[in-house]
């Protein structure tokens, strides 16, 4: 196998860190970090030194939650316009950059429903809002500039050492219920979310980056397809953890609490990726991380 040199930012977060774990595995992989996610604000010449020779980008840095919420485009927009500046200056030919992008730039739907890649996007929060703006940078690259760019929309992501409060609403309740401490869940609950382990995530970046490189610009919804409501999954946690969880409801004020499931048909056709974790096993091995951290 040829060398290949794989750049990722964002390394020290929960899915850098992970990713950059299992490349490490393969003697043939060099992997380089740029693990600030607020990168946003530095120079073209700063980012030279990290994409300079690299065969791989993964562009992951960025924040999920802020109160400042031009941050969002400060940091995940203008991020990642910064660095595709530099890769496009600096970075070989036939560079593949790969993007995290959300489910969140579809916004979400009163009544369930899948989300195709196809789908209108139409973001409900400020969060998706700069997915989706970079997004539109990363194509506008791709198209003018002749960069490879795979954009994957990435479902609700969970599992050991997903961080509470940050990452996913399944950390948050699983730290939670631990601790027999009460659950706040907004609106009915009856809102749907489409849930995904780690470890399937690890496997579509490992696929993208060693087995089936990507050329051109491509968008892939990285799912389960599976709609799970919060009442549900509170089900499901009680049954994993052994014990009643506790919880109350308040007031729906945010219209971004509609239900959001994207359909992972176009991934498992042209990429024959399938999840292997399911809700109940996934649940099981993040419970067990969480009481040995706990």
């Amino acid at each position: 196998m040829d060398r290949l040199v794989i750049g990722i930012t964002g390394c020290s977060g929960f899915l850098g860190s992970a990713i950059k774990e299992e490349f490490n595995n393969f003697s043939f992989i060099e992997t380089r970090c740029l693990k600030n996610s607020k990168f946003g604000l530095f120079n073209l010449d700063e980012l030279a030194e990290f994409v300079s020779d690299a065969n791989i980008i993964i562009h992951l840095a960025g924040i999920n939650r802020t109160e400042k919420v031009n941050e969002f485009e400060l940091y995940n927009t203008l991020g990642t316009l910064s660095l595709l500046n530099a890769v496009n200056k600096y970075g070989k030919k036939g560079l593949h950059f790969i993007y995290a992008s959300s489910l969140h730039v579809y916004g979400a739907s009163i009544k369930p429903k899948k989300f195709t890649e196809s789908s209108y996007l139409q973001p409900v929060d400020f969060f998706g809002l700069s997915k989706k703006h970079s997004e539109e940078i990363i194509k506008f690259y791709s198209s003018n500039y002749g960069l490879n760019c795979t954009v994957l929309r990435l479902s609700n992501v969970y599992g050991p050492k997903c961080r509470p409060f940050y990452n996913s609403v399944i950390s948050t309740f699983m730290y939670l219920a631990l601790q027999n401490k009460i659950l706040t869940l907004y609106g009915s609950g009856n809102q749907k979310r489409d849930y995904i382990f780690i470890e399937d995530i690890i496997k579509i970046f490992n696929l993208l980056s060693i087995e089936n490189p990507q050329d051109g610009y491509k968008v892939y919804n990285v799912c389960s397809g599976i709609g799970i409501s919060l009442n549900d999954l509170i089900k499901y946690i009680e049954e994993i953890i052994g014990k009643k969880v506790n919880f109350i409801h308040a007031e729906d004020s945010n219209k971004s609490l509609g239900s959001l499931i994207g359909d992972p048909t176009k991934i498992r056709l042209e990429l024959n990726f399938h999840q292997i974790y399911s809700l109940s096993e996934g649940l099981r091995k993040t419970a067990i991380w969480f009481k040995e951290v706990l």
